[in-house]
């Protein structure tokens, strides 16, 4: 099976039976990945959360989505991987009582980092791809994992609220080893930021008296770190792809207040060159000249993405480029985008494309037949954007809710 010409990007995605699709940015024909597990279909049982699939993570070698699939009472409760273009298919993680949020594959692809809910509480579990085997690594609330760039240790952030202070600390994955407890406490930030240089390096916030947090380097397990810079608020730290430079954004106010505006580090000098004063929601990294942020416009009631192109003086230019309406999904990828850019991302590889799920600007051309439901009113679809070519408009390549890109083409 092909999910689109080779060479170019390919983007995973749910689909309006709530089922995982793969499809490529030339628009070939989507290529269903998974199917309902019951009798009759969705519909039979009385609507779309039953056996509903979310949030598909490709594997590293893009041969596998991981996903979750919810019980029959709705709820997700199992993690599974299925191959793509292919017809195995394999249940990871089953529980009655566990809610699982977010997972990610480690680089090697052997490993899948599980956050899961329980009560109250936040875990952090490691799963074995090919035994199934489950270990747990870590807990608190909250809780934000990177893995590290040899696939047998996570870099986590836990804890730090109603009373309890924060960690940060290296755990390893294989049962072996000794964990590594960061000598400060956390600041405000969200994950922990991977520097794949040689040796690795680790990029995280430590906390100060009154609301303030300090930007440190350091190695992965914490030590000598080196101070970048000083923020106040919330921060979001992104690094872009060669480890060359890092994003900053604060939101001053504290979490679900906008940033305001980002700017961008040079990791080895600390030199930063502010890239947009704009109150923004997310950013993510395209090339090291180039990033797209959204931001909400308050009036329209809506979302925007602006595009930010840094010349060869270093002086940011900034291009708006359309309008949108992101599904619940889309939202959330948004508000916790630091902790998905790398195992989710909606920029490709190559820094051309953008990905996003949604409602269009209503001034693009109309949805195409059989986008509609039974009121006429559109389904929120899955977009892609050329970011070479932002004169033209973004295609809609399927109905759905949340997409990501592959690895690299078929």
């Amino acid at each position: 099976m092909s999910t689109g010409t080779p060479g170019l990007p390919r983007i995973a995605f749910v689909g309006r039976d709530r089922q995982l699709y793969a499809v490529g940015v030339d628009e070939a024909g989507p290529v269903q990945v998974t199917w309902s597990h019951l009798a009759g279909g969705l519909e039979a049982v009385g609507g779309p959360a039953a056996d509903a699939t979310a949030w598909p993570c490709w594997s590293p070698d893009g041969r596998w989505l991981m996903g979750f699939r919810a019980s029959e009472r709705g709820k997700a409760a199992q993690l599974f991987i299925a191959e793509v273009g292919g017809v195995e298919e394999r249940s990871l993680f089953d529980s009655e009582d566990e809610h699982p949020i977010y997972a990610s594959w480690s680089p090697d692809g052997q490993r899948i980092g599980l956050l899961s809910q329980q009560d109250e509480e936040l875990q952090l579990s490691v799963i074995e791809v090919r035994t199934g085997t489950r270990r747990l690594v870590d807990q608190g609330v909250p809780l934000f994992f990177t893995w590290a760039p040899d696939s047998t240790s996570v870099l986590v952030h836990s804890g730090g609220r109603e009373g309890r202070p924060g960690r940060l600390a290296r755990r390893t994955v294989l049962g072996t080893g000794e964990d590594h407890a960061y000598p400060a406490g956390p600041g405000s930030f969200c994950a922990p930021v991977v520097i794949r240089s040689v040796p690795p390096r680790v990029v995280f916030a430590t906390a100060s008296p009154g609301a303030v947090s300090h930007i440190c380097l350091s190695d992965l397990d914490g030590e000598q770190p080196c101070h970048l810079a000083t923020q106040r608020g919330l921060l979001a730290l992104l690094a872009d792809r060669t480890g060359a430079h890092l994003a900053v954004a604060s939101a001053p106010k504290g979490n679900g207040t906008p940033y305001e505006g980002f700017g961008i580090y040079q990791i080895e000098t600390g030199q930063v060159q502010p890239a947009t004063t704009r109150p923004l929601l997310a950013f993510f990294w395209c090339r090291p000249n180039r990033l797209v942020y959204a931001s909400l416009d308050a009036k329209a009631g809506c979302a925007r993405w602006t595009r930010v192109e840094l010349d060869a003086s270093g002086e940011a230019q900034e291009r708006e480029l359309v309008s949108f309406w992101p599904t619940r999904e889309q939202v959330f990828l948004l508000h916790f985008f630091e902790q998905f850019a790398e195992s989710h991302p909606i920029v490709d590889a190559s820094g051309r494309y953008l990905c996003w799920a949604g409602h269009a600007d209503p001034s693009l051309p109309p949805s195409p037949e059989g986008s509609l439901d039974d009121t006429g009113k559109p389904h929120p679809g899955i977009f892609c954007l050329d970011l070479d070519q932002p004169d033209l408009p973004p295609r809609r390549l399927a109905s759905g809710s949340i997409a990501t890109f592959g690895p690299s083409a078929a």
